[in-house]
């Protein structure tokens, strides 16, 4: 079991960090990246324990949980040596109107290869 921290993905400088038992949280180590780029989506960051496991905003095992009501979630859940860190890229998310308008488009030329296709063979 190493005695590193590595945070890695979508985040402004990816490294590998000494453990550090004060320092032991989710975000201490986020922060010390310089947080997640503009390409990031810290909501669906999660951590690839040493064992294995995974936790993520949905989910937090008993041994990360913090034990502060107030400081509870994934960002205030504790990590130990060997943990990975990963940040994922945002997806883009195409807007209804531009799905539509492509949708129409495509229905459109169907129906006029169809119009046409049924003159030439009607003559």
């Amino acid at each position: 079991r190493s005695n590193e921290i590595v945070v890695m993905g979508e985040v402004y400088n990816p490294n590998v960090f000494v453990y550090n038992q004060k320092k032991g949280k989710v975000k201490h180590y986020l922060a010390m990246t310089g947080g997640p780029s503009q390409d990031g989506d810290i909501s669906r960051a999660f951590v690839v324990k040493a064992n294995g496991t995974v936790i993520s905003p949905y989910y937090v095992d008993d041994e990360s949980s913090s034990a502060s009501f107030l400081a509870s979630g994934f960002m205030n859940a504790r990590i130990f040596p060997g943990d990975t860190v990963i940040v994922p890229t945002a997806t883009q998310k195409v807007p209804f109107i531009k799905n539509m308008v492509d949708w129409t488009t495509v229905l459109y030329q169907l129906a006029t290869t169809v119009k046409i296709s049924s003159d030439i063979w009607t003559q």
